[in-house]
C-alpha cells in the first residue's frame, strides 16, 4: 500500500479486504459456471473427433474466462463505492485501486488474466481521471478557444492544427510517457449523404464530433482529419488505456440515435513509441487499425497488430 493511500481519510484496509473478497466471489462463481460447461465441451470435442480437452488446458481456459468476468465486475464495484462516497475520487484512491488490481493479478497466472487486469486498470484510470477533471482543468488553456484553430463546420480543431500538434506530441513520447492517437470513421457515411441528403450528413457529422469531443474531454484534443474522419491526440495513454477510451467513444455514438437513426463508427487506436516512431507512421498505424475494425464488423475498435505494425 502506498503511503499516500494510507493517509487518505477513508477506511483503506476495510475497503481493500472487501474488494478482495468481492473479487474472489466473482472469480470463483465464474469459474464454477465455466466448469459446469465441461461435459458439454467434451461432448462437442468427441463429436468432432478431437478428444477430451487436457485438464491443464481446461484449467487455463477456466482461469481466463473467470478473470474476464471478475475484473470488469471489480471495476464496476469500485465505481459504485466512489459514487456512494465510500471511496474518494482522488489520486490516492486511484493508486489504491491500481494496487488492488495488481495484487489480484499476481495471484492468477496466465496471459489472459493479465490482459483482463490491464483492461481493468485502464478503465479505472479513465474513471478516476474523469472524476478529477473539473479541478484538474480549472484555469488551464482551452485548446478549442485558440483563434482560427477550429474546423469550419465541426466543434473540433482543424487539420492544420493537427498537423502541427501531432509531430510535437510524438516527438515527446517515450515508453514511460506514450502518446495515443485515435482515428475514427463514421460507418456508411456515403450512404447517409446519398440516401438522406447532405444536410442530414452535416447534422450527423456535427453530433458525432460533439460526442467524440465530450468523451475525450480534457484527456486529449480532438480534430477533424478530413471528411468524416476524426482524430484525437491523447498523451500519456498506453495502448490498453487508449482502446478503453476508443470503446467509450464507439458506445457513446452507437447507444443513442443521431437524427432519428442509429449511427455507428469504427475507431482505430495506435500509440507512440509502441506502434510508431514518427507522426506519419502513427497516423498510418491508427488508420490501419481503424480499417481492421471496419473489416471485422464495423461499429468496433481495434489496435495495430504487434509493435510498429
Amino acid at each position: 500500500m502506498t503511503s499516500e493511500a494510507a493517509r487518505a481519510p477513508w477506511q483503506v484496509a476495510e475497503v481493500s479486504a472487501y474488494l478482495q473478497s468481492f473479487f474472489t466471489r466473482e472469480f470463483m462463481s465464474a469459474r464454477d459456471r465455466f466448469a459446469m460447461e465441461r461435459p458439454k465441451l467434451d461432448a462437442e470435442a468427441a463429436r468432432r473427433g478431437v478428444g477430451r480437452t487436457p485438464t491443464e488446458a481446461f484449467l487455463v481456459q477456466e482461469r481466463a474466462a473467470a478473470a474476464w468476468v471478475a475484473f470488469p465486475a471489480l471495476v464496476e464495484e469500485i465505481k459504485r463505492l466512489v459514487g456512494a462516497g465510500k471511496v474518494p475520487p482522488t489520486e490516492a484512491a486511484k493508486a489504491f485501486a491500481f494496487e488492488v488490481v495488481g495484487g489480484l493479478k499476481a495471484q492468477i497466472h496466465g496471459d489472459e488474466p493479465a490482459r483482463a487486469a490491464a483492461r481493468a486498470t485502464a478503465d479505472l484510470r479513465l474513471f478516476f481521471d474523469e472524476q478529477a477533471l473539473p479541478a484538474a482543468t480549472t484555469g488551464s488553456a482551452d485548446p478549442y478557444a485558440e483563434k482560427g484553430a477550429l474546423d469550419v463546420l465541426l466543434p473540433l480543431l482543424a487539420r492544420d492544427t493537427f498537423d502541427r500538434d501531432l509531430p510535437e506530441a510524438v516527438g515527446a513520447a517515450t515508453a514511460r510517457h506514450p502518446c495515443a492517437l485515435l482515428f475514427l470513421d463514421i460507418d456508411h457515411f456515403k450512404r447517409v449523404n446519398d440516401d438522406e441528403g447532405h444536410q442530414t450528413g452535416d447534422k450527423v457529422l456535427v453530433e458525432v464530433a460533439s460526442r467524440f469531443r465530450a468523451v475525450v474531454g480534457g484527456k486529449g484534443r480532438c480534430y477533424r482529419y478530413g471528411g468524416e474522419e476524426l482524430t484525437a491526440i491523447v498523451e500519456n495513454y498506453t495502448s490498453a488505456e487508449a482502446i478503453v477510451l476508443a470503446e467509450r467513444v464507439r458506445a457513446s455514438i452507437a447507444d443513442e440515435p443521431i437524427v432519428a437513426k442509429t449511427r455507428t463508427v469504427s475507431v482505430g487506436a495506435a500509440v507512440a513509441p509502441e506502434h510508431a516512431g514518427t507522426a506519419e507512421d502513427l497516423v498510418g498505424a491508427a488508420d490501419r487499425a481503424m480499417y481492421a475494425a471496419k473489416k471485422a464488423s464495423r461499429n468496433a475498435v481495434s489496435l495495430p497488430q504487434g509493435p510498429h505494425g
